[in-house]
């Protein structure tokens, strides 16, 4: 069993470091707190399975979370430079990230005013609240919680209020924006 603790970082590969760092550091109120140029390491390379590595990194944590992206150019070798639009629901690999913020509506609409970013939905859409969560659709891992059923009326009370949408990054990233429903979510 892997004892996680933390998130550490989400790694995005670009073709221009010095354009994403701008992108995501204006997306996301972010600041880079570190640069590598033109790395070149015999141990990264191994632990990638790259040989012949050299890349250039970009550090950037978000400004009101711990999260942290790794924007990585490789310089060699070169991968594939298509971005690839995933659906949602395809399988193979992470699909999207889940970042939850304050206000959901303030935060749609800074979106939805960007040419970069496509929301995942028409154009009328709107964040609206999670159809009605009864307590029976759902089971906790806490045993003392199952059984507390006023507890669980209460967590489906406040699922049924959860607002959320999802977009996709012109690095072809999905990311969920939930409003923020309750301490830990």
């Amino acid at each position: 069993m892997l004892d996680v603790r933390t998130m550490g970082h989400i790694s995005v590969v670009v073709s221009n470091l010095d354009e994403a760092e701008k992108y995501y550091c204006e997306l996301f109120e972010a600041k880079t707190i570190a640069t590598l140029a033109n790395l070149e390491n015999e141990g990264m390379s191994k632990n990638m399975g790259l040989e012949g590595l050299k890349l250039s990194e970009k550090i950037v944590k978000f400004a009101h979370c711990n999260l942290v992206l790794v924007l990585t150019e490789f310089h060699s070798p070169k991968g594939n430079s298509e971005i690839v639009k995933h659906q949602i629901n395809d399988m193979g690999g992470p699909r999207h990230i889940g970042l939850n913020v304050e206000n959901i509506d303030a935060a749609f609409d800074f979106l939805k005013g960007r040419s970069d970013v496509e929301i995942l939905n028409n154009d009328s859409f709107r964040p609206v609240s999670y159809s009605k969560i009864s307590a029976d659709q759902f089971s906790l891992n806490s045993m003392q919680t199952e059984e507390n059923s006023k507890e669980k009326e209460r967590l489906a009370e406040l699922l049924s209020k959860k607002k959320t949408f999802f977009f996709r990054d012109k690095y072809g990233l999905i990311w969920e924006i939930e409003e923020r429903f309750f301490d830990g979510s």
